[in-house]
């Protein structure tokens, strides 16, 4: 999330399928050497949230719930979403954040973005970016004698959403049976996909729409369809992902024969047409005997790969009072084979079987997967926000506390995690000090419901400016196809007086460059060059940068499959 990033005049975003450059300039790399730098110098700073209360959301009294926080990677911005009483009913609450999580919008007004009709909405929010910047947000809400799932979407980075002016609906109504949380994803041709827990008139089951035309029209309006296997033992709870090459992954608690709960997995690779998990069970952890909150991470745009994480609240406990900790299984096959298929991992530390860790969320951040969750703490005996990241020898939190935010005798609840790109950022670009965040809603103590948004922030994944700005370059460069599945052509212009040795390179978002040349120039010659993405490790953004005498110009390039 964020650093100011210039954006070109000739900015555009996908309708109908289909996608135009964003037209971001100004970012590129300086070398491998100070990116190294830059993530060792900060990765054992402080938490901001260890010193203080930032609070992002507006203070009016009034019940905050279920913050969501996601990040647009090319543009570097933070989005967060709510649910809020407002004054008398609850509405979904929006605020954005352009210059690493400093300045909030949401923080001296609030910004209701679910249509005023007088419903409530229920739970927690669902929300969901596309690689075009484009934002779908979700959640449950009255609906004459039910609750249904409602959605908006924008397609101008929050400016506007189709959901301030309109009651949007895409779970069907003549079903007149409640929906539960709902989760969303955007795959990278601009598919829009949504999961939720509905009963089919037996038991639980996991619930499925999908859109095809950038949320205009969904498949769940028109009938009930559901993709978990219908055995009666009742499936709750889904997160829905993005996997490597577009494979849709769903995974949800479900009841075990015989007790307790596990995880369970359905994969789509045809879009969502059919489902693995339609015609048989697939769990993919050991069963506990109670399970709580659950969260899944897919690869993000900036990571990439074939890893899925998905975390949750455990208890082996037989009696009350039931003890819980925060449990992972992960895949690096893409949904294929899972670790806790065969171990039950922990991610919480479980110092004296007497603070249960809940409300688990997971992200693949630049410092790989990381996890956050509420638990009561040592000193303060309120609830905290707790953190452990993977090291690759094991989880950091599982061993020891560690607590992000600020110990004021108030209970925090409900951590959203969310990174910038490692990357380092060039003219224009400004800086960020920080590039790794959670938000979550704590009490604030003027009032008996007084929760608001709270934020912290950690310096890994920062984003920072390394030259002195340039002035605007007479350098032109095209790129295409964008977002590309195979190969890039780059075309490159400029004026009869810029000859001498044009540099091209590419790199991705790690700041490691997977191309460069240097062509000798005569006159205004125009350069073209093919780069064949195929070549990458996976899908992502990546970052073309020209140079030719003092000018500079960079493109951004979307690869969408290997």
């Amino acid at each position: 999330m964020h650093t100011h990033s210039v954006r070109s005049t000739n900015d555009t975003t996908r309708r109908n399928g289909l996608f135009v450059d964003r037209g971001l300039v100004g970012i590129g790399l300086v070398g491998i050497g100070l990116f190294g730098a830059l993530v060792a110098g900060t990765a054992q700073a402080q938490w901001t949230g260890q010193q203080a209360d930032q609070q992002i959301g507006f203070d009016d009294d009034e019940y905050s719930y279920g913050v969501q926080l996601i990040v647009d990677e090319p543009t570097l911005t933070l989005h967060a979403f709510w649910q809020e009483d407002s004054p008398t009913d609850r509405e979904i609450l929006y605020g954005v954040s352009t210059d690493g999580g400093v300045v909030w919008s949401s923080a001296n007004a609030d910004r209701v973005i679910s249509f005023p009709d007088g419903n409530d909405s229920y739970q927690e929010v669902a929300a969901a970016i596309g690689i075009d910047g484009t934002l779908l947000v979700a959640w449950s809400e009255d609906l004459n004698a039910t609750r249904e799932v409602h959605y908006g979407v924008s397609f101008d980075g929050g400016a506007t959403f189709d959901s301030e002016t309109q009651d949007l609906v895409l779970s069907d109504p003549a079903t007149a049976v409640n929906t539960l949380i709902p989760s969303v994803a955007i795959d990278t041709e601009g598919n829009m996909h949504a999961v939720w827990g509905q009963s089919n008139g037996n038991t639980a089951e996991v619930h499925y729409s999908r859109s095809t035309d950038d949320g205009a029209t969904w498949s769940g309006t028109s009938g009930d369809r559901y993709i978990s296997f219908d055995d009666g033992n009742g499936a709750i709870d889904p997160k829905i992902v993005v996997g490597d090459e577009d494979r849709l992954i769903v995974i949800w608690k479900e009841n075990v024969d015989g007790g307790g709960r596990s995880l369970h997995v359905g994969i789509s690779d045809d879009g969502g047409d059919t489902w693995t998990s339609e015609t048989a069970d697939r769990e993919i952890s050991q069963p506990v005997n109670l399970m709580t909150a659950i969260d899944v991470a897919g690869p993000t745009f900036e990571t990439g790969g074939a890893d899925v994480y998905a975390v949750y609240g455990g208890s082996f406990d037989e009696s009350s009072p039931f003890h819980y900790e925060t449990y992972v299984t992960s895949s690096d096959d893409n949904g294929d084979t899972w670790t806790g298929e065969s171990a039950t991992i922990a991610v919480s530390f479980d110092e004296d079987h007497t603070r249960s860790a809940s409300n688990c969320d997971v992200y693949q951040s630049c410092l790989g997967p990381v996890v956050a969750w509420n638990e009561e703490e040592d000193v303060a005996e309120t609830s905290e926000i707790h953190f452990s990241r993977f090291t690759g020898s094991g989880w950091t939190g599982a061993t020891e506390d560690i607590v992000i935010s600020f110990p004021d005798g108030e209970n925090g609840y409900r951590p959203s995690i969310a990174s910038f790109p490692a990357m380092v950022i060039l003219p224009g670009g400004g800086t960020a000090e920080n590039g790794l965040f959670v938000a979550w809603t704590e009490f604030s103590g003027s009032s008996t419901d007084n929760y608001d948004v709270h934020l912290s922030a950690h310096p890994s994944c920062a984003v920072v400016s390394v030259e002195s700005e340039i002035p605007a370059s007479s350098l032109t460069m095209t790129a295409g196809p964008n977002p590309a599945y195979g190969a890039v052509r780059f075309d490159l212009a400029a004026p009869s007086n810029h000859g001498g040795v044009l540099q091209f390179e590419v790199f991705d978002s790690s700041g490691r460059r997977h191309s460069v040349s240097n062509i000798v120039r005569e006159g205004d010659v125009p350069f073209s060059w093919e780069w064949q993405a195929g070549e990458t490790d996976s899908r992502g953004v990546y970052y073309a940068r020209a140079r030719i005498g003092g000018e500079v110009v960079t493109k951004t390039i979307v690869i969408a499959d290997r």
